[in-house]
């Protein structure tokens, strides 16, 4: 009984998509408080949020992020295959991946900040 629960439960969890640039995408609207802040909380702030901002990167305030850091523009708005959040998190640049250290993101995770 609980075999077949499970392969249900895992039958039945919504799987994300892949964009055009093969990093993950989900087929619901994302809610940036609900589902991209605590991402960026618990993976991202250590080095880009209030205390350090790495290459001049900050993550915790809304007008920062846009306006990026030392590398120029990470979000880039309505267009996720272009936002450098998304393709290092993703693992899609060779030499750079976010987080550098500790557990990468779940792939739910990566297509939620695609958006």
């Amino acid at each position: 009984m609980l075999r077949v629960v499970l392969i249900v439960a895992l039958v039945s969890a919504p799987a994300p998509v892949q964009g055009g640039d093969g990093s993950p995408r989900v087929d619901r609207r994302i809610d940036f408080d609900r589902d991209v802040r605590p991402i960026l909380a618990e993976h991202c702030y250590a080095c880009h949020g209030p205390s350090k901002q790495k290459g001049g990167l900050r993550l915790d305030r809304q007008p920062a992020a846009f306006q990026g850091g030392d590398s120029g523009p990470v979000i880039v708005p309505g267009k996720a295959d272009d936002s450098l959040v998304v393709r290092l998190t993703a693992g899609l640049e060779e030499d750079r991946v976010m987080p550098p250290k500790g557990e990468r993101l779940a792939s739910q995770q990566v297509a939620a900040l695609r958006g």
